[in-house]
């Protein structure tokens, strides 16, 4: 039940069994009681897509924009394709946001008319547009998180892969491109940043060069994870993730110390898999 629970409702659950409880003997077949919670382990994910008449809100908000942004969240890790077929569509990848963020992000958010918010749960209003400064469209799979991180006009309630997919047709390839030069051209430059930076001379040695010269040298399949704190920085701003990696870390709850059981979990999923 309890990993249902965080299938279904994304999120931390806990287990706790007590030491006189480990000590008992096993009951074969608990008995049929008033009350007695039951359970059972099998678990499907719905298909939830949004009314027709809100993607066709949604498509006119996103069409209207002439500097779209895209804020995409891990609740769109099973929809990458789709993502990024609506960003040749609309914007693309500039990098992480927030306090371990990229230049690029920080002015695509400044400076952009709409937004499109897909699976996040980013929690540093801060870095999005000022209220007032672009419309705001959200797809989010749980109607608990939907329009209060930024004041969003129309919301999405649906699986992010399958919301995509039915929004698409609706979009309008936008003809003048200068918006996305401009970005891709900030995106260039930071990376020169990034190298710069990584490149300096320390005692007894720079952490950020550590991360640039891993970065080339990972296996495509790689699992990485990483703590929280100051590596954390490093990690999201140098480390170039290819599409077939798998990236971890405790982006919600700033867990300390978690790198290396996350590390575990992983090989114990994919154990042929270097993590």
């Amino acid at each position: 039940r309890a990993c249902r629970i965080s299938l279904s409702e994304r999120t931390v659950t806990a287990l706790i069994i007590p030491n006189d409880v480990q000590e008992l003997s096993a009951v074969a077949r608990p008995p049929r009681k008033h009350a007695r919670l039951r359970s059972s382990t099998d678990f499907t994910r719905p298909k939830v897509v949004p009314e027709a008449q809100d993607l066709a809100r949604a498509a006119e908000v996103l069409n209207s924009g002439e500097r779209v942004a895209m804020l995409v969240g891990q609740g769109a890790l099973h929809a990458s394709e789709e993502v990024e077929e609506v960003a040749e569509i609309l914007p693309y990848v500039t990098g992480s946001i927030g306090m371990l963020g990229t230049g690029p992000s920080w002015e695509m958010m400044q400076h952009c008319d709409t937004l499109l918010m897909v699976g996040t749960n980013m929690p540093y209003s801060d870095f999005v547009p000022e209220e007032g400064k672009a419309r705001g469209v959200q797809i989010d799979i749980s109607g608990k998180r939907v329009g209060f991180r930024f004041p969003t006009e129309v919301n999405l309630v649906g699986d992010s892969k399958e919301t995509l997919r039915a929004l698409m047709p609706l979009l309008e390839r936008k003809e003048d491109r200068s918006w996305r030069v401009r970005i891709e051209r900030g995106v260039s430059r930071w990376w020169k940043v990034i190298e710069a930076r990584a490149m300096n001379p320390a005692h007894p040695l720079n952490p950020q060069r550590v991360l640039w010269e891993l970065s080339p040298r990972l296996p495509e399949d790689a699992m990485i994870s990483c703590d929280c704190g100051t590596a954390t920085a490093w990690y999201a701003r140098n480390v170039k993730m290819k599409p077939t990696m798998i990236g971890s870390l405790s982006g919600t709850l700033l867990s300390m110390g978690s790198g290396v059981p996350y590390a575990i979990a992983a090989k114990f999923c994919h154990p042929d898999r270097p993590a």
